[in-house]
């Protein structure tokens, strides 16, 4: 099923300016944080999250510093923070979820 891009649809809608003030915000509110950073606002220790994943808080300390990890694990973070994981791919003409296996 081919998804259409709100702002596609929203463009036919909204004069250009009301577009630009739109998108501005939405790319404010869009968070891009690191998973220390999640866990803390979650008011979650990196003893607590560890034990919930069942590693210990140093194997833990160090996957939140990594640069690349792999996806199953980091759904079984993202479950033990109480979230889902959802992987989206963005082209120009779609939008495409990638079915990440689970564990």
């Amino acid at each position: 099923m081919k998804t259409t891009p709100a702002e596609e649809v929203f463009a036919k809608s909204m004069a250009p300016a009301d577009m630009d003030k739109a998108n501005a915000k939405a790319r404010r509110m869009t968070q891009r944080i690191m998973l220390s950073e999640l866990r803390k606002s979650l008011g979650i220790t990196q003893k607590e999250l560890a034990k919930a994943m069942g590693v210990s808080q140093p194997v833990l300390s160090q996957f939140e510093n990594r640069a690349d990890f792999q996806l199953t694990t980091l759904r079984r973070v993202i479950h033990a923070l109480g979230g889902e994981l959802d992987v989206i791919a963005r082209f120009p003409d779609r939008i495409v979820a990638i079915q990440v296996p689970t564990a």
